[in-house]
Protein backbone atom coordinates (compact mmCIF):
# COMPACT_ATOMS: atom_id res chain seq x y z
CA UNK A 1 0.00 0.00 0.00
CA UNK A 2 1.21 3.26 -1.13
CA UNK A 3 1.75 6.43 1.55
CA UNK A 4 -0.05 8.53 -0.48
CA UNK A 5 -3.93 9.97 0.76
CA UNK A 6 -6.62 7.62 -0.77
CA UNK A 7 -9.73 7.80 1.50
CA UNK A 8 -10.58 11.41 3.44
CA UNK A 9 -13.21 11.44 5.99
CA UNK A 10 -15.37 14.57 6.22
CA UNK A 11 -17.19 15.63 9.23
CA UNK A 12 -20.08 17.89 8.93
CA UNK A 13 -19.84 20.47 11.86
CA UNK A 14 -16.62 21.53 14.25
CA UNK A 15 -16.01 18.81 16.65
CA UNK A 16 -13.30 16.39 15.79
CA UNK A 17 -13.48 14.49 19.14
CA UNK A 18 -15.04 10.96 17.90
CA UNK A 19 -12.43 10.81 15.32
CA UNK A 20 -9.33 8.95 16.32
CA UNK A 21 -7.06 11.37 13.92
CA UNK A 22 -3.84 9.26 15.37
CA UNK A 23 -5.61 6.39 13.70
CA UNK A 24 -6.76 7.85 10.31
CA UNK A 25 -3.15 9.21 9.84
CA UNK A 26 -1.32 5.62 10.39
CA UNK A 27 -4.29 4.43 7.61
CA UNK A 28 -3.40 7.58 5.14
CA UNK A 29 -7.18 8.81 5.70
CA UNK A 30 -7.34 12.48 5.30
CA UNK A 31 -9.57 13.95 8.02
CA UNK A 32 -11.81 17.03 7.30
CA UNK A 33 -14.22 19.39 9.19
CA UNK A 34 -16.90 21.56 8.18
CA UNK A 35 -16.47 24.35 10.34
CA UNK A 36 -20.05 26.53 11.30
CA UNK A 37 -21.60 25.10 8.48
CA UNK A 38 -24.54 24.98 10.24
CA UNK A 39 -24.39 27.93 12.44
CA UNK A 40 -26.26 30.39 9.96
CA UNK A 41 -29.15 28.54 10.29
CA UNK A 42 -28.84 28.33 14.04
CA UNK A 43 -28.84 31.58 14.53
CA UNK A 44 -31.63 31.86 12.48
CA UNK A 45 -33.86 29.23 13.89
CA UNK A 46 -32.84 30.78 17.54
CA UNK A 47 -33.83 34.25 16.49
CA UNK A 48 -37.26 33.13 15.35
CA UNK A 49 -37.92 31.35 18.40
CA UNK A 50 -36.84 34.13 20.89
CA UNK A 51 -40.86 36.22 20.51
CA UNK A 52 -39.50 39.09 20.56
CA UNK A 53 -42.03 42.37 20.31
CA UNK A 54 -42.94 42.83 16.67
CA UNK A 55 -44.06 46.73 17.46
CA UNK A 56 -40.32 48.08 17.36
CA UNK A 57 -40.20 48.58 21.17
CA UNK A 58 -36.44 47.61 22.08
CA UNK A 59 -35.43 44.32 23.95
CA UNK A 60 -32.74 43.19 26.15
CA UNK A 61 -31.32 40.34 25.10
CA UNK A 62 -28.10 38.31 26.77
CA UNK A 63 -26.07 35.81 25.00
CA UNK A 64 -23.57 33.64 26.52
CA UNK A 65 -20.97 32.90 24.08
CA UNK A 66 -19.40 34.32 20.87
CA UNK A 67 -18.62 31.33 18.78
CA UNK A 68 -20.03 30.66 15.21
CA UNK A 69 -23.19 31.01 16.48
CA UNK A 70 -23.44 33.68 19.30
CA UNK A 71 -21.63 35.96 17.45
CA UNK A 72 -24.60 35.35 14.52
CA UNK A 73 -27.23 35.68 16.95
CA UNK A 74 -25.79 38.71 18.12
CA UNK A 75 -24.75 40.66 15.02
CA UNK A 76 -28.56 40.22 13.65
CA UNK A 77 -30.42 41.24 16.93
CA UNK A 78 -28.02 44.39 17.44
CA UNK A 79 -28.57 45.32 13.85
CA UNK A 80 -32.34 45.16 14.88
CA UNK A 81 -31.67 47.56 17.54
CA UNK A 82 -31.95 45.67 20.61
CA UNK A 83 -29.81 45.97 23.66
CA UNK A 84 -27.17 42.78 23.32
CA UNK A 85 -25.08 42.04 25.84
CA UNK A 86 -22.71 39.39 24.67
CA UNK A 87 -20.71 37.29 28.09
CA UNK A 88 -17.89 35.13 26.71
CA UNK A 89 -14.56 34.03 27.93
CA UNK A 90 -12.52 35.04 24.43
CA UNK A 91 -14.12 38.37 24.92
CA UNK A 92 -12.39 38.46 28.05
CA UNK A 93 -8.93 37.87 27.23
CA UNK A 94 -9.55 37.85 23.10
CA UNK A 95 -6.49 36.86 20.94
CA UNK A 96 -4.68 38.91 18.91
CA UNK A 97 -6.84 37.93 15.42
CA UNK A 98 -10.07 38.57 17.61
CA UNK A 99 -9.29 42.32 18.75
CA UNK A 100 -8.44 42.76 14.92
CA UNK A 101 -11.75 41.59 13.64
CA UNK A 102 -13.31 43.60 16.43
CA UNK A 103 -11.25 46.89 14.97
CA UNK A 104 -12.25 46.04 11.44
CA UNK A 105 -15.77 45.76 12.43
CA UNK A 106 -15.97 49.11 14.31
CA UNK A 107 -13.68 50.79 11.47
CA UNK A 108 -11.06 51.49 13.93
CA UNK A 109 -8.55 49.93 11.49
CA UNK A 110 -5.32 48.06 12.13
CA UNK A 111 -3.36 47.85 15.50
CA UNK A 112 0.07 48.41 13.20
Amino acid sequence: MSNTIQLTLIRRGSSLSRINIDLAKQLHINVLNTLSVNSRFVAEYIIEHLHLPSNGTCSNIAIIGSGAIGSRVAYRLFRGKHKVNVYSPSLINPDESCRNKIRRQKGIGSSD
